[in-house]
């Protein structure tokens, strides 16, 4: 880039997981452990120019420790169950900072420079949680019953300032599924579960008004709990003796107290950007997926999918700070309609190596992104053709990709590292197949079925 610093990143991340399986006469037993110690240095430039006006400088830390004991029936009886306790702590810290340069500290030395913290602030959140799922075989139907109580806490300081707030509650989420098996070969189904994202705090920028409470005492701002009830209706089936295998359903979800990310100028004005999460209001999503896949033969494999999302705001939805009503209209990050069309064949050829050919056709509607109300970015909808050939055994590989075949200009969903505010980047290689637009939610059952959303 022209300027005089170019923009660094370095990470280094530390990751381990130790797992421990035993079986017993009337149940199983799994411990899962998991641990992530991860340091980020990123350095930007931030007037984009060869001058040394101002660049920022931003060092985070984050570890995340978490724990599973699960208990689960191992006998072959109509009843089914698991059940046991999650527990996660998350650790951030930020010590960034702005570095004034002599132009816009009007000195005459073009070494001076003075450093202004920025975004100082250490947060630390957890959860702990009770799950169970209980599941009943009677005749051609099976009864579902879940249950998760989850006790999450959020503590938040921004340091340079000594401002502080720390909050916690627990939700209770239930999940419910009734299934029907029409035949051998088919099934129906119908699930409804609760699933939340926990509240927290908004930390306090250099230049950005503190916050007192109602004693005077120092505090931050803070956004409650996002919840929403999902509803789900479908059908799989297979015929051919499993060589055509179909699935279809629609869904129907209810949010209460969505959050959103904000990007606004620094009220300081030193043309610095502060961002946070805020809740924005109800809104329901309904839609509908069907997926087909076809063996063709023994080595080929041709599957096909299909989503659409209708989604809106519930009436009268007022921004926090009044300056619009979003009733009925669409939020952002809602891809309407998305399709994929997929061709797999691997064929034996010598000595051990097989012939692979993989074809994958992905087409996305368009998607609005940025403020809750939609259109500060759009995304046009767009096709990608993805090609890989080669030869494969069981040690090597050897393939030629051919990544966006068309070569199609889009723009992808990019979430920067350890939680920063994602945006939208220019983008030639593919995006994964159909799937809701999905926010990862705590909901019943095990703490891993996350609830995945449109």
């Amino acid at each position: 880039m022209d300027t005089n610093l170019n923009p660094t990143h370095e990470r280094e991340t530390f990751g381990a997981r130790f797992e421990i399986n035993a079986e017993f006469d009337n149940f199983d037993f799994k411990s899962i452990t998991s641990y992530t110690d991860t340091e980020s240095d990123r350095h930007t430039d931030v007037d984009l120019t060869q001058l040394w006006f101002f660049n920022t400088f931003r060092p985070e830390t984050m570890e995340v420790l978490t724990q599973e004991f699960r208990f689960s029936s191992n006998s072959d009886g109509p009843l089914q169950w698991v059940g046991g306790i999650y527990l996660m702590d998350f650790e951030e810290t930020m010590n960034s900072f702005l570095d004034f340069g002599w132009i816009i500290l009007e000195a005459d030395d073009p070494s001076v420079h003075v450093q202004v913290p920025f975004e100082t602030r250490r947060e630390d959140k957890g959860n702990l949680a009770a799950f169970g799922n209980v599941t009943y075989e009677t005749g051609q139907w099976e009864l579902g019953l879940g249950l998760r109580i989850d006790r999450w806490e959020s503590e938040e300081e921004a340091v340079d300032i000594g401002h502080s707030a720390s909050k916690d509650d627990v939700e209770v989420l239930p999940k419910l599924s009734v299934t029907r098996h029409l035949s051998e070969n088919s099934m129906a189904y119908l699930t409804v579960s609760k699933g939340f994202e926990p509240g927290g705090w908004v930390g306090i920028a250099d230049g950005a008004p503190p916050v007192y409470g109602p004693n005077g005492e120092k505090t931050l701002a803070g956004f409650d709990p996002e919840e929403a009830i999902q509803y789900e209706f479908g059908w799989k089936g297979s015929s051919a003796d499993g060589r055509l295998q179909a699935t279809a359903s629609v869904f129907f979800i209810d949010y209460d107290n969505r959050q959103f990310e904000f990007i606004v100028p620094n009220p300081s004005g030193d043309g610095t950007l502060i961002d946070g999460i805020e809740n924005i209001g109800d809104s329901e999503q309904r839609g509908l997926e069907a997926s087909l896949t076809w063996r063709a033969s023994e080595y080929l494999q041709i599957a096909a999918a299909y989503g659409y999302i209708s989604a809106e705001w519930d009436d009268n939805t007022i921004l926090p700070d009044g300056s619009a009503n979003l009733g009925g209209q669409t939020p952002p990050q809602i891809i309407d309609k998305s399709l994929s069309l997929t061709a797999n064949f691997q064929k034996p050829a010598f000595s051990g190596f097989d012939w692979l050919a993989n074809f994958q056709l992905s087409h996305n509607g368009t998607m609005e992104g940025g403020k809750p109300s939609g259109g500060t970015v759009t995304n046009p909808e767009f096709t990608v053709l993805d090609l890989q050939v080669g030869l494969v055994s069981d040690s090597w590989e050897l393939l030629l990709n051919l990544d966006n075949a068309l070569n199609e200009k889009y723009y992808r969903h990019e979430p920067f590292p350890l939680g920063f505010v994602a945006s939208l980047v220019p983008s030639r290689r593919k995006l994964s197949s159909v799937k809701r637009a999905s926010q990862n939610f705590h909901s019943g059952a095990t703490p891993f079925d996350k609830m995945t959303f449109s």
